[in-house]
This record gives structure tokens, sequence and C-alpha cells, in this order.
């Protein structure tokens, strides 16, 4: 009877051992933005269907016909060695459809929020914009 039991419970620990995996896969972390909606990104990151490099970039958020988007431009500093307010506004990288959800309270701080899916991939699912009572879900994939 007891080796019953100790294998029943030895089968139950081995399940929920292998449905918590996934869990511990899916760790959120956020890049933090700044007032001006600067951040900077130290490995790839997956935005819709793009991949964002590392680099320094400007995300903001527009309304096209009340339908809301997130922009992120590159940004490049043009005067090293001087103040950070020296930076010149690139190309931008990517422009998605996203869905506002609101929230309760008002954001105090800028953010985006990543999972890591699969190994070797991070990809944004959320922006929170300061001041806003709304968050911005991002698509997975764009087809």
């Amino acid at each position: 009877m007891n080796v019953k039991l100790f294998l029943g419970f030895a089968v139950f620990i081995a399940v929920v051992i292998l449905f918590s995996i996934p869990g511990f896969a899916q760790k959120e972390k956020t890049i933090g933005v700044d007032k001006e909606g600067e951040f900077h990104v130290s490995s790839p990151i997956r935005i819709g269907d793009r991949i964002v490099e590392k680099g320094m970039y400007q995300i903001y958020r527009v309304d096209i016909n009340t339908t809301p988007f997130i922009v992120i431009r590159k940004v490049a500093m043009t005067y090293f060695g001087k103040t950070m307010g020296s930076m010149k506004r690139g190309d931008e990288v990517v422009r998605l459809k996203c869905t506002l959800q609101r929230v309760a309270e008002e954001n105090e701080k800028s953010k985006i929020l990543l999972i890591q899916p699969v190994a070797n991939e991070r990809l944004a699912i959320q922006v929170w914009f300061r001041r806003e009572k709304t968050k911005c879900i991002l698509p997975d994939r764009v087809f």
C-alpha cells in the first residue's frame, strides 16, 4: 500500500513540475522609458513582426483616424561628450496598431512589458505611458 501511495505522490509531483516549467520560461521583464519616450535596448526584442536591434529608441503613441498606433524611432547622439539633450531623431523602425485597455490608476512611469516565450527571443506585449489611464496591448505577430 505504501508503494502505491509513494508512486501516486511521485507522479503528482512530476505533473506539477511539468506544468510549472512554462511559467518559469515566460518571466515578465520591463524596459524603462524616460519622460521623452526614450529607451535603450541591450539585446534584440520582437515587437509585432519586427525585430528591434540593440540601441537607443524613442516610443510614442499616435491616433490615426481614431485607431491607436505605437511608433518607435531610432535615436542617435549628435554631440558626444555633451548633454543627452542633443539627440537626433532617426527613421521610424516600427509602426504597429495596438489595442487600448483601461487601467484602474494613472501610470506613474512609462514602460514596455516583455516576456520570453522561447529561448533567445524577447517579445514586447504591452506599453504603458506615464500619466495615462490606459495600457497599449501589442499583437504577438502581424499577419
